[in-house]
């Protein structure tokens, strides 16, 4: 072979568009399966480099010339790619991967020899034939896999094309008939896709073009009696160039077809006859690999000539499998080959070399096996690596954020132990005359001259006092003055260089002091951690310890933990403590600490020693990893052995250390880590969030008839559920895979949750159980382990049906029906009513007496027709006190004391009256008796008040329940909520004290209704008391304020305020209001309009209220005459409940009249006494 370097005048690099990547990766693929079935399919050639068995005669197809030469490249083994291999035990079908493709939302899939696979960063979801589901997988061997422009996956299986569903989870199958194929399968290898939509698949039966929207197929093929026909119907691949040419590999060669006419106009002979592909990179150079030999070649199509390259020494056997199987361009322009035998390529365009990738088997972040089989590089950055006999690995092209240094069993340039044992110099430092001190673990303190190049030694003797008080230094320091201290398991020393002197200071001399670190503030004052003292203070001018921090269970600002790992002074002069348990920060002035823990942000309570960046971040190794706290904002990132440190635990004795170039070091009982800082970036990428898996009763629910999800969950955006399905878990992942355990989630259920609630991967399930009936909004959001929240992230609307006996119809049939009865109980009660009144009213008319009544204030409201006829007053004239007439003069006066007199004390009326005769004018003498209606025409009085009050409540029903429904319903949701903050691993006692106390309110607002409801209902004695008026029109309002709304009636309030208290009966005075505003409503619900309620102070001291609306007003020809017992405007009114009103007002010694209003409407105007002598003739019961 011949060395060269040609390719310097090639220009490598530059990223695939979305469908070269995809075909060219997949072909290789498809190969690797028929080259590894047989190994034994090369042919005889003749002289000329032809297959003996193909014509001779090529017509006037050109042919490419090929440079009999091969160029071989260099190869050197490279490092610092960390490789993370997937395995079945995630899910994975089969081991073997070839095809490798992402979609549309971010989903990762790999076709096997058994299905497809969709990978989430997680687990595996398996598609494959399921035998009686025809609209399952047609097959299980999968050749090819693609995704076209418009995001829909291919997948080449056995004799059918399918096209996945990602909506439906469901494929469509297109046979591909070819004819002479005598039953066998022809399965499609390769797809691809032209500029023109249209899908070209390669088989071992030749080249199908295939219209997606119709179904329908080309197909082209070897003629052996046309030159221009392709040279084999065995196509491996096919494509466009840039320039629009379309290419099509066959077993025969490289052949530029003309698709309008089906002629090949340029044909390239290739060596192989196997397995190949071609692929164009971002600057034009067009590449074709294969499986044997040196496996490369680069065709230019300007000069029609083809030139070989080899990445192996020496000659190579054309029938060995040594070459590449795939290639791929990332986004920064490399090319990487994936290579059979050597591993992965790296190709090197300044150095013009490949760098090589191999397995490690001392190694396990190294490359799984060294024969690759496909490539593929997701949007994240992440390349994916098929391999021959192993599953899929990963990793990333951006190099490692930290160089670890570990122990690696079997490999002995690997560091021996942890990095722990192997710092075994615990301290080096230099003092000012250029001296290197050396302290150590076990051997004392060693001082370097690196002038004369000698060594001293100084160790401790228990029979001399200035020696080094222990051989276990933990720490050096020289201070500002120049002299050297030395932290050690038994004190602190200072070194005197004139006598070779140390001088010993500690505690307690009776106890070792096992002082871990030592540091000096900006004012010259040692401050000393220890193993179990806590934090030491210590003044180097008067030679003594000042003060003494320790940790006190009983104070939160005290010292975290008595174990101090380490002290560093930042640049702001502020102190900062790594303790056995938190990281403290020390306020000088009040000698306080505030500490940071896990809960805070920090990796791992256990902070072994801090450092301090240019950008003034510390940087802490601790025993999960190592944080980086920034004090402006208050926040940590963390870092774990997933970004590349050699274990989780980073503590021991405090080692660390800042080289002047800021490189910092840290070590601990896991090993090494060294890193720069400012190069410690972290990635940009916000993945996507999808649902991965929606659960019944922690059963998957699958898609179709009977099932809740019409469309796969990851494609639904609302969800309904009947009121027995109210347990559902729903399970979410982000698309994110170069750290996929570190990623982040936070989500909440809108509508249950108040806030977000936030989990690590171990944690994308989530259940809820007994949901209440409504609507929900399940958010979800992801994140890296220290990048970005996809916001606004995920979101699902879940309904949950009530059952339907809590369904809006079944409770409304139940009012319909309780109204319904309501309606008949009060009809049968008003119709014996009305018959009780014809009784008594035929009674009296009939009676050949006088006969009358009179209101509590000795208003006459009724007159018998005897005393009509004898007076001829009619009764219109006779009521109130038109009787007046009928009464001889002479006695009118002393028969009207009486009657006052009867009044104010309710005693029986009696006296002999004259009364004038109407027919002649004669007067005669009459007995006339009254008394108080406390008779059974009492209790029917009685009886009417109440029953009205039943009556226009059972009007109410519906606004009433709606009223107390609200409360009730809350409370109920407050204590489901209760159930589960106590139902929690760790009950949140908090939460659940909230919630009681919402139930709590909610409860006493339904109990206020319902005793209002029932001093409304119930059947009871006058019972006076001092009552606010204003408190009671509030109250009303309140009661009816469903009734006003169902309307569109607005209410407004004229309340003077500070009016006296009265002494009435509440419920009496609520009925009076209840009906007078009732009426307002009704004389409004046809129009709507205001109801409008005043109370003031009237003249005399009494209270003046009224109640006015803006209906169509009073009848105009006598006003009093809606005040009658019976009488009515309403078609299903009893015409009682103004005369009750009336009624009720009177007893407490007041006075109702109605007004029209200058406008629409009416007004009802009444007033009562503020003082306590008021006449009571008689009470209507209640």
């Amino acid at each position: 072979m011949t060395k060269a370097d040609p390719l310097k005048t090639l220009s490598f690099g530059c990223i695939m568009t979305a469908n070269e990547q995809v075909w060219t990766s997949l072909a290789v693929c498809c190969a690797l399966v028929a080259v590894l079935c047989d190994t034994t399919l090369g042919m005889a050639r003749d002289g000329a480099g032809r297959p003996d068995n193909q014509p001779n005669n090529v017509g006037a197809v050109r042919q490419a010339y090929v440079d009999p030469r091969t160029i071989t490249l260099p190869v050197v083994d490279g490092k610092g790619i960390r490789f993370t291999r997937l395995s079945t035990d995630e899910g994975l079908s089969q081991t073997r991967v070839l095809q490798i493709v992402q979609d549309d939302q971010g989903f990762m899939w790999f076709g096997s020899q058994y299905g497809i696979n969709r990978y989430d960063g997680y687990k595996f979801k398996v598609f494959k034939h399921e035998p009686g589901r025809t609209n399952s997988l047609s097959g299980v061997f999968i050749s090819s896999l693609f995704k076209d422009r418009s995001g829909s996956l291919w997948v080449g299986c056995d004799e059918f094309l399918d096209k996945f569903d990602p909506v439906t989870e469901t494929f469509t199958h297109y046979r591909i008939d070819t004819e002479g194929a005598q039953g066998e399968t022809v399965p499609v290898t390769h797809i691809n896709q032209d500029h023109t939509g249209m899908l070209w698949l390669s088989t071992l039966r030749g080249l199908f073009r295939f219209d997606p929207s119709t179904g329908q197929t080309i197909r082209y093929r070897h003629d052996p009696n046309n030159p221009f026909s392709l040279r084999s119907d065995e196509v491996k691949q096919s494509g466009e160039d840039r320039t629009g040419t379309f290419w099509v590999g066959t077993s025969e060669g490289l052949d530029a077809l003309d698709r309008d006419t089906g002629k090949v106009t340029l044909h390239v002979p290739l060596r192989e006859h196997r397995e190949m592909l071609f692929y164009e990179d971002r600057s034009g150079v067009f590449w074709i690999v294969h499986v044997t030999g040196g496996g490369l070649e680069v065709f230019d199509r300007k000069t029609k000539t083809l030139t070989h390259y080899s990445f192996l020494e020496g000659h190579v056997s054309d029938a060995l499998p040594t070459g590449v199987m795939a290639m791929l361009e990332d986004r920064e322009g490399t090319l990487w080959f994936a290579t059979l035998g050597n591993g992965l390529l790296k190709f090197d365009r300044e150095g013009q070399k490949f760098i090589r990738y191999r397995h490690d088997p001392t190694n396990p972040d190294s490359l799984g096996e060294d024969d690759v089989a496909a490539l593929f590089q997701d949007r994240e950055g992440n390349i994916w690596a098929g391999l021959h006999m192993m599953a899929p690995t990963r990793f990333a092209t951006r190099p490692p954020l930290f160089e670890k240094f570990k122990n690696e069993p079997g490999n002995p340039n690997s560091m021996r132990g942890t990095m722990v044992n192997s710092i075994y110099p615990t301290s080096i430092i230099e003092d000012r005359p250029g001296f290197l001190w050396i302290g150590t673990g076990g051997l004392g303190l060693t001082r370097y001259d690196p002038k004369t190049g000698t060594f001293k030694k100084f160790r401790h003797s228990p029979t001399d006092p200035f020696s080094l008080s222990s051989d276990h230094v933990a720490q050096l320091l020289i201070d500002d003055a120049g002299r050297l201290w030395a932290a050690t398991f038994d004190g602190l020393d200072r070194f005197d260089p004139a006598t070779s002197h140390f001088t010993v200071y500690k505690l307690d001399p009776q106890i070792p002091a096992l002082d871990l670190g030592v540091k000096e503030d900006p004012q010259g004052t040692l401050w000393i951690g220890t193993h179990s003292s806590g934090l030491q203070r210590f003044d180097p001018a008067i030679e003594c310890f000042t003060a003494s921090y320790k940790h006190d269970a009983n104070d939160p600002t005290s010292l975290s933990n008595n174990r101090v790992n380490s002290v560093h002074f930042d640049h702001s002069e502020t102190m900062w403590v790594g303790t056995q348990d938190g990281l403290d920060r020390f306020d000088t002035k009040t000698g306080r600490f505030k500490t940071y823990y896990e809960e805070d942000g920090l990796s791992g309570n256990v902070v072994s020693c801090i450092l301090e960046d240019e950008r003034g971040n510390l940087w802490m190794s601790t025993n999960n990893g190592l944080s980086v706290f920034d004090p402006s904002k208050q926040t940590f990132k963390n870092y774990s052995a997933a970004d590349g440190l050699p274990g989780a635990d980073l503590t021991g004795w405090g080692a660390c250390f800042k080289s002047p170039s800021g490189e910092m070091f840290f070590g601990g009982f896991d090993g090494g880590v060294a890193f720069y800082p400012d190069k410690v970036v972290d990635s940009s990428y916000v993945p996507p969030v999808v649902l991965t898996d929606f659960r019944l009763f922690d059963r998957p629910a699958t898609v179709g008839t009977g099932s809740p999800l019409s469309k796969s969950i990851g494609y639904t955006s609302a969800l309904s559920l009947s009121h027995d399905q109210n347990i559902f878990s729903l399970e979410f992942s982000a698309l994110s895979y170069f750290n996929s355990p570190t990623n982040r989630y936070r989500y909440k259920l809108d509508g249950l949750d108040h806030q977000w609630h936030e989990v690590g991967s171990d944690q994308r399930l989530v259940t809820y159980t007994t949901l209440p009936a409504g609507r929900y909004t399940f958010r979800v959001q992801g994140a890296t382990s220290r990048g970005a929240w996809n916001e606004p992230g995920l979101e699902l609307a879940v309904k949950i049906l009530p059952s339907w006996w809590n369904t809006w119809w079944f409770r409304a049939l139940c009012a319909a029906a309780f109204l319904g009865v309501l309606w008949v109980l009060y009809q049968v009660r008003i119709q014996q009513m009305r018959r009780q009144e014809r009784k008594l009213r035929d009674v009296i008319e009939t009676i050949p007496t006088f006969a009358w009544s009179a209101l509590p204030d000795g208003s006459v409201d009724f007159v018998n027709r005897h005393w009509q006829e004898h007076t001829g007053l009619s009764t219109e004239r006779t009521i109130g006190s038109g009787w007046r007439e009928a009464v001889h003069p002479e006695d009118l006066e002393r028969h009207a004391e009486k009657w006052r007199a009867s009044l104010a004390t309710g005693e029986l009326f009696e006296n002999e009256v004259r009364y004038r005769r109407a027919a002649n004018g004669e007067y005669r003498w009459f007995l006339t008796r009254a008394v108080p209606l406390r008779d059974e025409r009492g209790d029917l009085r009685a009886d009417l008040a109440h029953v009205n009050r039943v009556s226009i409540l059972g009007e109410l029903a519906a606004s009433v329940s709606h009223e107390l429904k609200q409360p009730i319903a809350a409370a109920i949701t407050n204590a489901k909520t209760c159930m589960r903050w106590l139902k929690r691993d760790q009950p949140d006692v908090d939460e659940a004290l909230e919630a009681t106390s919402r139930i709590v309110k909610d409860g006493t607002r339904a109990t206020e209704i319902i005793d209002r409801l029932r001093s409304l209902y119930k059947k009871s004695p006058p019972q006076r008391e001092l009552v606010d008026v204003n408190e009671i029109v509030r109250e009303m309002l309140m009661l009816l304020r469903g009734e006003a709304n169902r309307y569109s009636i607005s209410t407004r309030t004229e309340l003077a305020p500070d009016l006296p208290k009265i002494t009435a009966d509440r419920v009496q005075l609520q009925q009076v209001f209840m009906n007078l505003m009732l009426n307002a409503i009704e004389a409004m619900k046809d129009t709507a309009g205001e109801l409008t309620i005043k109370a003031e102070l009237g003249q005399g001291g009494q209270l003046l209220l009224s109640v006015s609306d803006a209906g169509a007003g009073l009848p105009s020809e006598n006003m009093e005459q809606i005040f009658n017992a019976f009488f009515t405007t309403k078609p299903q009114g009893s015409g009682m409940g103004l005369s009750i009103t009336r009624s009720i007002v009177e007893s407490h010694g007041g006075r109702l009249w109605a007004t029209a209003n200058n406008g629409r409407g009416a007004t009802f105007h009444f007033i009562l006494p503020t003082s306590a002598d008021i006449v009571r003739v008689s009470d209507t019961g209640t």
